[in-house]
């Protein structure tokens, strides 16, 4: 479903985002994450957890994971990862 929202084939990842204070969503040619490595590791985690709902074709409440749910260290003001699972 989102996969073809997003226009994605074949293996092809594609990046998208929003700008600080801007609510329109852009495609990135790409993106860099400046975290801890406790952070690093839960996002480690959350990308497994995709892998496995993508694999597996997991029927979930969601098609999507946030990072800031799974990681609740996150400090107010800090940026989401949200990886698309369907």
């Amino acid at each position: 479903m989102h996969d073809q929202t997003f226009g994605l084939r074949g293996n092809t990842m594609k990046i998208y985002g929003y700008g600080k204070n801007s609510s329109e969503l852009i495609e990135l040619s790409e993106a860099s994450i400046v975290a801890s490595a406790a952070e690093l590791n839960e996002l480690v985690r959350l990308l497994q957890e995709a892998v496995h709902r993508k694999k597996n074709k997991s029927i979930s409440p969601s098609a999507h994971l946030h990072f800031r749910d799974s990681y609740k260290e996150l400090e107010e003001g800090s940026a989401d990862l949200i990886v698309m699972t369907d």
